[in-house]
């Protein structure tokens, strides 16, 4: 949770929160959440070329940009002035290079635009933190969400292997075929997900629930070590192959072995 020893305490004395507070406050936790890492386009297939034009995309401009709009709201009806958390030296000079790069850019038009929804990216990272009531609930509204993505990406990879697993058809990287991307647009994005779920298991194992939070690391570990299993697997595959050459009397021994 944020710092706030540097504001008046009383301003941020506890409130009693109904049930229909903390509905609304969790649901506006997920959909942020839910969009960082499901987002509006899961699933995508890669065995067609990807479009890039200047104009973007609109479902993720209307998408990130409704999400701006409810968090400040809700910021600006409890307890406004938290937003002052926001309001640091660090953030103030990174906006300021930024907007010295669009006034400097070849195309000062495009990077204004682009800037607008960097703006509206920070927000959200920023806002999204004001709005759990505790690092229990936050725990909790996290522990939901990631089971979702986990549940998706397992989900994905058994009832529709070609757009949740990497395919030799693939446009671009075709030699990563095989690897698990789950409802994500590439291995790495899920890697980089994955590794931050184990994070956040431990966080939940922490404040909320120990098996709840072995259950989350649990799932988020297969994900991260697939590349591994799969090297070792064509390994084993090959080494088979060639005792199977060199000796082809003793073709089942290796096995025999290892069912021993």
């Amino acid at each position: 949770m944020a710092n706030i020893g540097y504001l008046p305490r009383q301003d941020f004395a506890v409130q009693r929160t109904s049930p229909a507070d903390v509905l609304i406050r969790s649901v506006l936790i997920a959909a942020v959440f839910l969009t960082l890492w499901i987002s509006f386009h899961p699933f995508v297939a890669l065995d067609e070329p990807i479009l890039v034009t200047d104009v973007g995309n609109l479902v993720n401009q209307l998408g990130y940009s409704t999400l701006f709009v409810l968090l400040l709201a809700w910021n600006l009806l409890h307890q406004p002035q938290r937003l002052l958390l926001l309001v640091r030296p660090v953030l103030i000079a990174t906006l300021c290079w930024f907007a010295l790069s669009v006034a400097t850019s070849w195309d000062p038009a495009l990077s204004a635009r682009r800037l607008a929804y960097a703006l509206v990216i920070i927000g959200i990272a920023g806002m999204v933190l004001l709005v759990p009531k505790s690092p229990r609930h936050f725990a909790d509204v996290l522990a939901l969400v990631v089971l979702i993505v986990l549940a998706a990406c397992y989900l994905g990879v058994l009832l529709v292997p070609t757009l949740s697993i990497h395919q030799a058809s693939d446009v671009l990287e075709p030699e990563l075929a095989g690897d698990w991307r789950g409802v994500f647009g590439h291995k790495n994005e899920a890697s980089a997900a994955m590794v931050l779920f184990v994070f956040i298991g431990i966080f939940i194992a922490r404040v909320r629930s120990l098996g709840l939070g072995a259950v989350v690391v649990a799932l988020a570990l297969p994900f991260l070590f697939t590349d591994t299993l799969m090297l070792l697997a064509a390994l084993f595959t090959q080494q088979q192959q060639e005792l199977f050459i060199r000796f082809p009397s003793q073709r089942h021994l290796p096995l025999r072995r290892i069912l021993r």
